[in-house]
């Protein structure tokens, strides 16, 4: 007999598409009847649709006001019940009030309730909605967080009064398992498909449009690259995700064309396959943002065996923890010599480059992933 599982969260976000297709995919004889309660469902609803899954669309026009909180629970309570359906599981994807509050609300005595952080529920989330929601914390089962570093914060506000709901277990990348798959003969294709020659050193400055990524800063350190390696290198600029700034992309053109750099600028929104060939086609990854909790596109980059460059500002625990070697560099000024190192150093030997895979596939990749995520629906 399938057990009912409500999920409830964003279905236009890619996370919730992907963690739901393999959900069907790895579990026993597709043993879940899925419910996705959403308040948009505009980018994905023909997959889901495909997928067999029953999307809930609710109407969140809730403001403030215990009786306006009230009248919208009910209308919401009534929407689900016309589905005729006791939920086994309900998992809270993204954590505010509200979907706390539906969680409980549409729950029943038999119900598990499953609580998953993604990280700015916790560390944009201002004090007092903490407390708001510490009493509606208490109905769930288990409580999760995608890092160690967000499961710190959480105990810095409650204390260890949950710990023992508390499980750290993170979203697979769909890019990893297609890279998997893929040769290393595949990289001069992907070259040619993204505008890159065959005997380019391409490298990829940051990986959304965001100011944050630094890469004007990036770009005028580098103006300094001596002749050796210039004119090989072909700089990617992939822009397809992020907020832009008035301007920003108009100013770094500027910087390319006044350097006289080489470079490809994509502001495509790529799905997981595309960008699988795009981390084929880069050698080299510059990362120089403001903050970072460890992005996927990094571990992407990692994961395809390309070389990465970091700043010291910047503290990744799990390559550390993994012997997972980058380039460093303490300021700007430093990456012309770095980049240098890095170029005369040439690719990193095989070795090096399967000690990193095995060690992403068994955390990222979502054959392995997933399996983590089915445990909490026992």
């Amino acid at each position: 007999m399938k057990r009912n599982l409500l999920i409830i969260s964003n279905a236009d976000s890619v996370y919730i598409k992907q963690y739901v297709e393999q959900l069907i995919k790895y579990s026993n004889d597709n043993e879940y009847s899925i419910y996705l309660l959403t308040r948009n469902n505009e980018v994905f609803s023909a997959s889901y649709s495909e997928l067999g899954v029953n999307v809930i669309h609710y109407v969140r026009n809730y403001i403030g006001g215990k009786e306006r909180l009230y009248k919208f629970l009910l209308r919401t309570k009534h929407q689900v019940k016309d589905y005729g359906i006791k939920f086994d599981y309900i998992h809270v994807h993204f954590v505010d009030r509200i979907t706390l509050t539906l969680a409980k609300v549409l729950s029943n005595e038999k119900t598990q309730i499953i609580v998953s952080y993604w990280g700015s529920d916790i560390y944009r989330k201002e004090k007092l909605a903490f407390i708001k929601e510490e009493p509606l914390l208490k109905y769930a089962d288990n409580i999760t967080f995608i890092t160690e570093h967000m499961h710190s914060k959480f105990c810095n506000m409650y204390g260890n009064v949950f710990n023992d709901k508390c499980n750290i277990i993170d979203f697979g990348l769909e890019v990893i398992d297609k890279l998997a798959g893929m040769k290393g003969s595949d990289q001069l294709p992907a070259r040619r498909e993204f505008g890159f020659g065959n005997e380019d050193i391409v490298i990829a400055i940051g990986y959304n449009i965001n100011k944050e990524q630094q890469h004007l800063e990036v770009i005028n350190a580098l103006s300094s690259l001596n002749g050796k390696f210039r004119n090989k290198i072909c700089f990617l600029l992939h822009f397809g995700y992020g907020c832009e700034t008035e301007g920003y992309v108009d100013s770094l053109i500027r910087e390319m064309e006044k350097f006289k750099f080489r470079y490809v600028i994509s502001r495509k929104f790529m799905d997981a396959s595309e960008i699988a060939k795009l981390r084929c086609a880069v050698d080299i990854f510059i990362n120089a943002q403001v903050t970072d909790a460890l992005s996927a596109s990094m571990l992407e980059y990692i994961y395809a065996g390309k070389i990465i460059i970091n700043p010291v500002w910047l503290k990744y625990k799990l390559l550390d923890e993994n012997n997972i070697k980058t380039f460093i560099y303490n300021e700007f000024s430093e990456l012309p010599a770095t980049l240098t190192e890095v170029i005369e150093k040439g690719k990193l030997k095989s070795n090096i480059i399967e000690h990193n895979r095995k060690i992403l596939y068994e955390i990222y990749s979502w054959q392995k992933a997933i399996k983590r995520w089915l445990e909490l629906y026992k």
